[in-house]
């Protein structure tokens, strides 16, 4: 707690399980070796996450609060080696792995009290998701008799990831304690960014040099969510309390706009302080689905 009217909590984690690894690693490359060859390797995983929130309390009627979240996931691998032939020809070979996944999730909330019956939240969120990897290979090679040199320089690289910004407001009026109604509107700016691989390769032999550089894969794609809702939670004396409500939204993308309206009843019947009936219904929908991509273990 910082004063009476400001509150904070911050937290951070990471593993060391590769710092740890690293010198059992190292020592058995290290065992490898002889007189005409040498190598290093380092390799590893790990993770970290960090999170924090802020709330102030500006009046008895405003009140701010800040939350963020990051977190990422990496598997790494470096090696590297050189050997002298016989002829005392030089080779160097060199093989590089980074493979990471991660969230960013942040959002700011500022609740104001409108009147005593009527409070509501507005809410500004930010959320990413990235998937990367990426493997490369060198080999040179240089001989000294003839003067001549050799490079293979080969890269492919996968990404993936989507990327949202969201404004909303939410309203809670309660004209009655038997009567309790809640409304709202809601917009994410969807940005996708669908899997792409990417490849290139250098090949260097005898004073002529050949490069190639594929790119496969889509562009991205843009969306807008829309949709507002209203529910009223009445209770008709004891024993029975009904929900009414209902959902509209509108997904645009790609020059096409869907719509979808859904309902949502419920019921809660009292038939004694010990046993109730409950009965409802609900239609929904749901416009971005996970695809599995069979070429890579992750999402």
């Amino acid at each position: 707690v910082f004063n009476e009217n400001t509150t904070f909590n911050f937290s951070a984690r990471c593993t060391y399980f590769d710092i740890l690894a690293q010198p059992l690693i190292a020592y058995a490359a290290k065992a490898e070796q002889d007189d005409n060859y040498d190598g290093s390797l380092s390799a590893g995983y790990y993770f970290y996450d960090l999170n924090g929130k802020i709330s102030h309390k500006f009046s008895d009627k405003d009140r701010l609060y800040l939350s963020m979240y990051m977190g990422d996931d990496a598997i790494y691998a470096k090696f590297r080696s050189r050997y002298k032939n016989t002829d005392e020809s030089k080779m160097t070979e060199q093989m590089k792995l980074d493979w990471d996944w991660g969230n960013i999730v942040t959002s700011a909330r500022w609740n104001h009290v409108v009147s005593n019956r009527l409070f509501m939240n507005s809410t500004l969120a930010y959320t990413r998701y990235r998937f990367n990897l990426y493997v490369g290979s060198r080999y040179e090679e240089t001989p000294k008799n003839p003067p001549a040199y050799s490079l293979a320089d080969f890269m492919v690289g996968y990404k993936s990831g989507i990327e949202d910004y969201t404004a909303k407001a939410d309203f809670d009026y309660a004209p009655h304690p038997d009567h309790d109604v809640k409304f709202g509107v809601n917009y994410t700016y969807h940005t996708f960014r669908p899997g792409v691989s990417v490849a290139r390769n250098e090949t260097t032999y005898d004073n002529k040099t050949i490069n190639s550089h594929t790119v496969i894969g889509d562009k991205d794609v843009f969306s807008h969510e829309t949709m507002a809702y209203a529910e009223d939670n009445i209770s008709l004396g004891h024993a029975l309390k009904l929900n009414l409500g209902a959902h509209f939204s509108l997904f645009n993308v790609q020059r096409e706009t869907y719509s979808s309206l859904q309902p949502r009843v419920s019921m809660r019947w009292l038939l004694n302080d010990r046993l109730s009936v409950k009965a409802g219904y609900a239609a929904m929908s749901q416009y971005v689905h996970l695809l599995s991509n069979s070429s890579v273990s992750l999402p």
